[in-house]
């Protein structure tokens, strides 16, 4: 009987071991905000507060600018299995000295159909949208093509004119 009980034992113990493992791979930093959100974030009209509010988190930092600007950074960092799986999310939002959003500062990871100030049209998925907004497209004629290259010219004799000579210190 004590054979079974000590092996069932180690067993346990190399599960913990194994799992303790596991759990020290991964990490976490920042806050989690929701990015599909961003297009709700209107220039001149926003603040800081109620960006946090559409975003469903509190910047990371907030930077003041003697001006009166402030730059806000939301962030979300997320590793597993050390380093093998990695997410990172970052938007930088600059805010006038009014208090309102100005403008996009950075932009790390974001969907691109995520562009702040603009509504997505709700008849098309995200990735048409930006598609069917360009104008149409022209049709252009190709290029002709290049002349052909001039014939290269064989050496049939070995080259005797020195180009370059080095002095050799050979005592």
């Amino acid at each position: 009987m004590r054979g079974p009980m000590a092996c069932a034992a180690v067993l346990r113990a190399a599960v913990l071991i194994c799992f303790a493992l596991g759990l020290s791979g991964c990490s976490t930093t920042g806050n989690s905000f929701r990015s599909s959100a961003m297009w709700q974030i209107v220039p001149g009209q926003t603040t800081l507060e109620q960006a946090s509010d559409i975003l469903e988190a509190e910047p990371v930092d907030t930077y003041q600018n003697q001006d009166g600007t402030m730059i806000a950074r939301w962030a979300h960092k997320a590793s597993m299995v050390v380093n093998a799986l990695y997410f990172r999310q970052e938007l930088w939002l600059k805010f006038g000295p009014d208090g309102t959003f100005e403008r996009v500062v950075k932009k790390v990871n974001l969907p691109p159909s995520d562009h702040v100030g603009m509504a997505p049209d709700p008849m098309m998925p995200p990735a048409q949208s930006a598609a069917a907004a360009a104008p149409p497209s022209v049709a252009v004629a190709p290029a002709p093509a290049p002349p052909p290259a001039a014939p290269t010219t064989v050496w049939t004799q070995p080259l005797t004119d020195t180009a370059v000579a080095y002095p050799l210190n050979n005592p």
